[in-house]
């Protein structure tokens, strides 16, 4: 059923040690990334080890990551030219090294798409002024207490002092119209 690799060209053997060792090194790394083994990790010149969380779906067009899949992808394009359309070494070489290219460029993009849906889990408190919430524990006069109001979509309950210095108790409607201290909502009761 399949030829022996003794009786393929020499080029065709290229593309094949190109493909098989692009592909076990991306297996590799693939199953130690699923499993938190450090294969995420790539030489980017970050001497300190100061790595950030946006930084483990990166994938940079200049790293180990997209030389292996430019590898593997150059094997399996330029022996499918050869192998398939009969092309000589002059046109099946740019025929893998552009599907290697092209592999590498549409692999970044998906991981730069991957990286949008990442959410920092930073509360941006300033979405709470102008809306409506209500005291869940009474504000005591010249205290904090706390309220309940919507933020970035959520019903949250956060720190609370009023706008007067008044008690305003329990219950009561209240409009959020500053913040203290980047986390503490000054409300005024409505």
């Amino acid at each position: 059923m399949f030829e022996s690799l003794e009786s393929w060209s020499t080029t065709e053997q290229v593309y094949v040690v190109f493909a098989a060792i692009g592909s076990a090194i991306f297996l590799v790394r693939l199953v130690m990334m699923v499993f938190g083994l450090g294969g995420g990790d790539d030489v980017d010149g970050d001497e300190g080890g100061d790595h950030h969380a946006d930084s483990d779906l990166d994938f940079k067009l200049v790293s180990f990551q997209g030389v292996v899949v430019f590898g593997m992808m150059f094997g399996y394009c330029g022996l499918a030219a050869a192998r398939t359309f009969h092309l000589p070494p002059l046109v099946s070489a740019p025929v893998g090294a552009a599907g290697g290219a092209l592999m590498v460029f549409l692999i970044s993009k998906l991981f730069r798409a991957f990286g949008r849906l990442q959410s920092s889990g930073t509360v941006d408190f300033s979405d709470a002024l102008g809306k409506e919430g209500s005291v869940y524990l009474t504000i005591p006069e010249g205290e904090s207490g706390q309220v309940q109001v919507e933020v970035q979509g959520r019903l949250r309950l956060m720190s609370a002092v009023s706008e007067d210095q008044s008690a305003i108790p329990t219950e009561a409607r209240v409009l959020v119209v500053g913040l203290v201290s980047g986390n503490v909502l000054v409300v005024q009761r409505i």
